[in-house]
């Protein structure tokens, strides 16, 4: 009788174990897939010619990209940033338009909990207005706000 006990208690703990992983695995998988989708997102309407939208639309296209995947905090600190001079803090000035060319990963960051290490290629243009390349690494956390997950902070 009680080998069959400690049988059926291991067996317990490695289904439950095994299916916590996985749940794990899918939240990751969303998240990452979400970090994509709004990445993405955000290099196309940086990508959009300035001559082709006003200031007024391209900031209301930002924020509204922001309230759909941003924390209400870090949305209104973008805002901000933006407003008063252009800063990009969404990707903290370091390149918004994406290479499309080029693959845009996202991996989990093992040493930091809820965080997330977006890759990308971006085009940025020197002094003389020459288009140039230049590698992006960013890192995202996230919160679950609920019913999704969020954008809390970018570095």
């Amino acid at each position: 009788m009680n080998k069959i006990l400690i049988f059926l208690m291991c067996a317990t703990l490695i289904f439950t174990s095994s299916c916590g992983r996985a749940q794990n695995s899918n939240t990751d998988d969303q998240i990452i897939n979400m970090l994509k989708e709004f990445y993405i997102a955000h290099s196309n309407i940086w990508s959009i010619p300035t001559n082709k939208i006003s200031t007024l639309e391209f900031n209301k296209a930002l924020d509204s990209l922001a309230e759909i995947y941003c924390t209400p905090k870090l949305r209104a600190e973008a805002k901000k940033y933006l407003e008063n001079g252009g800063y990009d803090l969404l990707t903290n000035e370091k390149g918004s338009i994406i290479d499309s060319s080029e693959p845009l990963t996202v991996f989990k960051d093992l040493n930091q909990t809820n965080t997330f290490v977006i890759s990308y290629t971006s085009f940025d243009a020197d002094a003389s207005g020459n288009n140039i390349k230049q590698k992006v690494k960013l890192h995202v956390t996230v919160i679950n706000d609920g019913d999704s997950y969020k954008i809390d902070s970018v570095r």
